[in-house]
């Protein structure tokens, strides 16, 4: 007579189902943590790129324009936001740590000035945007200045602002050249502290953006072709 061999059918015990559920469970979290690292250093490296890559057409824009000028003047108009006036042309901004904006335009004759300006090139020839009185730049409105069709340089939503400029001029006596040292921060509109230092509020600190915040500050030098 034969007899049935039985064999032992082996499973997973609940103790070895639990312990590879939770490795499974750490391997996901620490895969997720890896993959938030490497989204939070491209991100931040993208947003510096975007910065150095406007920082640099900003200062090929503005030293074309100065190269054929001699009367070259900038202003503060308000909490970091003012004008480079270059007589021809006049470059506007306001910058995010202005809570009332001083400088807003019409892009048509049909509507108030009610347009955001983070950065425009605007002409400026006789139109009485860079009229001073004494040191202290006319305030206008470009609402009333719509036909003057402006060259946008930052977009209201390009997430990047000017955050103050500084402009020098000193004349070569050896040429009578005139020679500009134009100085500039530029930065992401949030996560910033503007409150000392101009840098990026660390992670942990409140308000904090680290992952698209980056501050630059730009510096060059043009001296006149006339």
């Amino acid at each position: 007579m034969l007899k049935k061999i039985r064999t032992k059918k082996h499973g997973f015990t609940l103790i070895e189902l639990t312990i590879a559920m939770s490795f499974i469970a750490v391997l996901l979290i620490v895969v997720v943590m890896v993959t938030i690292n490497i989204l939070n250093m491209y991100r931040k490296g993208t947003t510096i790129q975007d910065v150095n890559t406007t920082g640099r057409a900003i200062i090929d824009d503005m030293s074309r324009t100065l190269q054929s000028s001699t009367q070259a003047t900038s202003a503060s108009l308000g909490n970091g936001s003012g004008r480079l006036c270059t007589g021809s042309y006049a470059y506007i901004w306001n910058s995010p740590s202005d809570a009332t904006p001083l400088s807003k335009y019409s892009p048509d004759s049909t509507t108030d000035g009610n347009q955001e300006i983070m950065l425009i090139k605007i002409s400026a020839d006789g139109s009485g945007l860079c009229g001073t009185s004494g040191s202290v730049f006319t305030k206008v409105e470009l609402g009333t200045k719509a036909d003057l069709k402006p060259n946008v340089l930052i977009q209201p939503g390009d997430n990047l602002a000017i955050y103050g400029l500084r402009l020098f001029k000193i004349t070569d006596p050896t040429s009578s050249q005139t020679i500009y040292t134009v100085s500039f921060i530029l930065g992401t509109t949030t996560g910033i502290n503007v409150d000392t230092n101009l840098s990026c509020t660390p992670p942990t600190g409140v308000g904090s953006d680290f992952s698209y915040c980056a501050i630059n500050r730009f510096d060059f030098t043009v001296r006149t072709l006339t």
